[in-house]
């Protein structure tokens, strides 16, 4: 671990050349990178022109994936500020990133994969010109006691018209043990008196809160005009603050109209309080659409307070057990309600549409609401009030396996695990599926990644699947006993994925042919393969291999360079295209993603991946799934692939959203402490 004091940068800074065109990755620190920075962070970015990037960077003569800054950060331009790949930047205690944007611009200003513990990240657009765009993406914010600025993340618009206004998969939750001194925002945008139009959009952030870092209005926005979404968003336990807020200013006239959206977000726990409390009556035109969401263990559900002359949409949304009233339209005689679930919510100021339903929607569990099979929510939704280009549900997971369900997760049938062989599931050579959260049927598509268990990966044998007759079992191909204790990562998709089956023809090259229209020519796919045992042993390295003869092809090739005999059959999978919960990455660099990080009971599911496009990279290193130590004080354990590959070879995760959120979900008591339970 490495602490970058002000003093000792500041007497370490050397001056940093000019670059006319802008446009250049600075390294910091760094002393021998083409363009590096040796003093401060700050230094670092005060040398910096419009358009350029600080990375920052492990330090090349002790590398430990972890570089400390403790200092505060200021910037003056649009730039962006991150970390390199693998790598954890992570600020003191109550250390903070400010940026004032001002003069003429356009300004284009990104700041991502930071870790801050106990501080704020606060961005004032003041400069006259439109066209810019404020990014506050992946960063990780570590909540003790509250910081002295009212938000979290802050964007604040003062004149011009940002184009954009983009703060997503950002992370904030609860870490020390501070003494709360009041509660404190979470996300908030706001446009100042002078400014006008602005495209914000707020998705996949996660806001957690406990009894020592309180988070009230987790998640607030206002609009002067252009647009405004808030969108798959998971909100745990903001009691006494609405969880979701979105207001308009009063600023200007009634004729200047915004387009709000809010759909697919997660609001569990603002016991006193409104779910999502909408109160947009400066403005007239919109529309409004409240879709898809899903609000449980509040006061309110849903509160929707419009001019008479907005039209507004709320529909295919879940409200359970609120204790004053599920849904409230206020004021709101042109916006119209249908196809919503509302259970144990009594009271409302509404008329319910004629798709309205009731009953329990049988969630997982208070800390995940996502329902069960069977629930009333299942497919009983309205596809014309789907939001248009929405793909994936509030788990990353996909958005549609036939007919809509209501709220803010589709059921699919997908499921996933972490199973450990012990004394009760494991026989001989294998390890049975005992338990699994579900009943799998005997032609289920499963696979499996063995877990490193915190040992080198070079021992891990080749692993196939089969059916016992009566039970799912994961068995090592070269028949070795099963170890007690060994630990696997398991998926098994049915409509969520992309999934079937091959049986090889023998191929003297070690590779056949996978012609499938659903991954031709898609080479970003996280595809992973898995023989399944029938009535012969493999036991070889294989590897889901793309090349782009024939328009595009995927094959299965033996890593090893061994003959593929004919009759194997494989198992294939791959996540729908552009899914958050893929990923594809090197072995040993740890994957930063919002569902695995400090997520001890997550189960990702990896393969060897080659792209021939790159050159050829035979990868036959027996390899592991484990989840590694903390790099330094603040940053998250991450998981990543154990296995002495060689440079250049590559793998594919894929994560089941389902399993991960679930897995981790916050307890009913340990979450809900204000005596509501």
């Amino acid at each position: 671990m490495r602490a970058f004091l002000i003093a000792l940068a500041l007497a370490l800074a050397l001056p940093l050349p000019a670059f006319a065109g802008g446009a250049w990755t600075w390294e910091w620190p760094s002393t021998t990178a083409a363009h590096a920075c040796s003093g401060t962070l700050q230094a670092c970015i005060d040398g910096t022109l419009a358009g350029d990037t600080v990375l920052i960077v492990d330090w090349a003569s002790l590398p430990d994936g972890y570089t400390a800054i403790d200092e505060d950060i200021s910037i003056p331009r649009g730039i962006t500020l991150t970390a390199a790949a693998g790598v954890d930047a992570v600020f003191a205690p109550q250390r903070r990133i400010t940026a004032t944007l001002g003069g003429s611009g356009p300004h284009q200003l990104t700041i991502s994969h930071l870790v801050l513990r106990e501080g704020w990240i606060d961005i004032d657009h003041v400069a006259s010109a439109d066209g810019g765009s404020v990014r506050i993406e992946h960063n990780r914010m570590l909540l003790g006691s509250p910081p002295s600025e009212p938000c979290v993340i802050r964007v604040k618009q003062t004149s011009g018209n940002v184009t954009q206004v983009v703060i997503g998969d950002n992370v904030l939750t609860p870490a020390g043990s501070g003494s709360p001194s009041g509660p404190t925002a979470g996300i908030c945008v706001a446009p100042g008196p002078f400014a006008s139009a602005t495209d914000t959009q707020i998705y996949r952030n996660r806001i957690e809160t406990a009894a020592a870092a309180p988070i009230c209005w987790p998640i607030t926005a206002s609009t002067s005009g252009g647009s405004l979404r808030i969108a798959h968003n998971v909100v745990l336990g903001a009691a006494g603050c609405s969880g979701i807020t979105a207001t308009t200013t009063g600023a200007f006239p009634a004729s200047v109209t915004a387009s709000v959206r809010i759909d697919h977000n997660v609001v569990v726990g603002t016991s006193n309080a409104v779910g999502i409390a909408l109160g947009l009556g400066a403005l007239a035109g919109g529309p409004l659409t409240v879709a898809h969401n899903t609000v449980t263990l509040g006061r309110i559900g849903i509160e929707v307070s419009l001019p008479g002359s907005m039209p507004g949409r709320v529909a295919n949304n879940i409200i359970a057990f609120q204790h004053e009233a599920g849904l409230s339209l206020l004021g709101a005689p042109s916006a119209s309600n249908d196809y919503n679930l509302i259970h144990a919510a009594p009271g409302g100021l509404f008329t319910p549409g004629a798709n309205t339903r009731s009953g329990d929607p049988n969630f997982e569990s208070i800390g995940h609401p996502r329902p069960r099979w069977p629930s009333p929510a299942i497919d009983q939704g309205n596809a014309a009030d789907l939001p248009g280009g929405v793909w994936f549900d509030a788990d990353g997971e996909a958005r549609s396996c036939g007919p809509v369900d209501v709220g803010a997760y589709e059921y699919c049938g997908d499921s996933a695990a972490q199973v450990t062989a012990d004394g009760s599931n494991a026989v001989l050579n294998w390890v049975e599926l005992s338990p699994y959260p579900v009943a799998l049927a005997s032609d289920a598509l499963l696979l499996a990644t063995e877990h490193a268990n915190g040992a080198s990966a070079s021992s891990l044998p080749n692993l196939g699947v089969w059916y016992t007759g009566t039970i799912w079992a994961v068995f090592n191909q070269n028949q070795a006993t099963m170890a007690t204790l060994q630990a696997f990562s398991v998926i098994a998709p049915v409509q969520g994925k992309t999934a079937f089956s091959r049986v090889s023809d023998f191929a003297a090259g070690g590779s056949f042919l996978l012609d499938d229209w659903r991954i031709n020519g898609l080479s970003a796919h996280a595809l992973v393969v898995m023989a399944r045992y029938t009535d012969s042993y493999h036991d070889h390295p294989v590897a889901a291999v793309y090349s782009s003869a024939g328009g595009g092809r995927w094959h299965i090739r033996n890593e090893d360079s061994a003959a593929m005999p004919a009759g194997i059959t494989f198992n294939v999978m791959a996540p729908r295209l552009l899914s958050p919960n893929s990923a594809r990455i090197p072995a040993r660099q740890r994957l930063r993603h919002p569902l695995l990080d400090d997520n001890p009971c997550a189960a990702p599911v990896a393969g060897r991946f080659d792209d021939l496009a790159d050159g050829v990279h035979a990868n036959p290193s027996p390899y592991g799934v484990q989840l590694s130590l903390s790099t330094g004080p603040g940053a998250p354990r991450r998981w990543q692939i154990e296995s002495a590959a060689t440079a250049g070879a590559l793998f594919n995760v894929v994560i089941d959203g389902d399993q991960a959120n679930g897995c981790r979900a916050p307890t009913f008591n340990a979450l809900f402490r204000d005596g509501f339970e």
